[in-house]
């Protein structure tokens, strides 16, 4: 599904966006908590990232506690937008949910620009290192253009 995204972008000359997500602290919940509620910390999480898109982006799980989301940017639909809405639905969950843990989520964000071919695993490549550098340095909002 990713590639047909990527072929159409080019064809259309339609910048996408890539993101990819990763669980923060995932294992000290299972590890706290147990294994049944960190399957629920990743259902929460698929549902706050899927909330968080319109119905026509790709939004999948990648395995473990790594997520992915796939978007045509437009004006309803930028990195800032994309960015805003994930931490809204984040910081929802964690004031009605009552957990003794707060969920958190790192992202990289990469725009794809069709005037610059990149593969899906060059643009997953650079998303990873960047929702990386972000864990690492506890900042939320990691983008690159």
């Amino acid at each position: 599904m990713a590639e047909q995204q990527l072929k159409n972008a080019r064809r259309e000359k339609k910048k996408l966006l890539f993101l990819a997500a990763d669980l923060d602290n995932l294992k000290k919940i299972n590890d706290n908590f147990g294994h049944p509620e960190g399957d629920a910390v990743l259902a929460n999480a698929a549902a706050i990232l899927k909330n968080s898109c319109r119905e026509s982006d790709i939004v999948a799980r990648l395995g473990g506690d790594e997520f992915t989301i796939l978007t045509m940017e437009s004006p309803d639909m930028n990195s800032d937008i994309l960015a805003t809405r994930i931490k809204a639905s984040i910081e929802e969950f964690n004031s009605e949910a009552y957990k003794p843990y707060k969920l958190s989520i790192s992202t990289g964000i990469v725009l794809y620009d069709p005037e610059h071919h990149q593969s899906i695993e060059e643009l997953f490549f650079t998303a990873d290192k960047l929702m990386y550098d972000q864990k690492k340095s506890n900042s939320r909002d990691t983008i690159i253009n």
